[in-house]
């Protein structure tokens, strides 16, 4: 988990507010996580979208704890599958925003940013590209 005193996040932009308390020194509830993302993108170079995602020809892959496997039985190549993720690298102080394409900032819970107060989980929709023991590509 990324600590937001102790890490060198981009600078503020003019309008945004940040937290004066961290949103996870309360937890209302537990998550069980069965596997993981990989990418190829790192921060600042990770599309903003599906789309952008598509357009650079590199694919993103699932990959399932042990004993997880058994449960993809049924999907196929093609598929649509719905995701939900836990974007444990971004911020969690800011409250307000200021997009690039904005001249305003916006409220957090106003944006599709990933810089989701208290909690930066996201979801999508995807199509199984491949599924390979544990793991699947989309």
């Amino acid at each position: 988990m990324i600590d937001p005193k102790t890490t060198a996040f981009p600078e503020q932009r003019d309008g945004e507010d940040r937290l004066s308390f961290d949103p996870m020194e309360r937890v209302d509830a537990h998550l069980r996580f069965i596997g993981r993302i990989e990418t190829p993108w790192q921060r600042g170079d990770c599309p903003k979208n599906v789309t952008r995602a598509r357009e650079t020809g590199q694919e993103a892959r699932v990959v399932l704890e042990p004993g997880f496997a058994q449960g993809l039985t049924g999907l196929e190549v093609g598929q649509g599958i719905m995701l939900f993720y836990w974007m444990h690298q971004a911020r969690r102080d800011l409250i307000t925003q200021r997009p690039r394409h904005h001249d305003t900032a916006r409220g957090t819970f106003a944006l599709r940013s990933p810089n989701r107060v208290p909690d930066f989980s996201g979801g999508g929709t995807h199509h199984i590209a491949g599924l390979t023991g544990g793991c699947h590509r989309h």
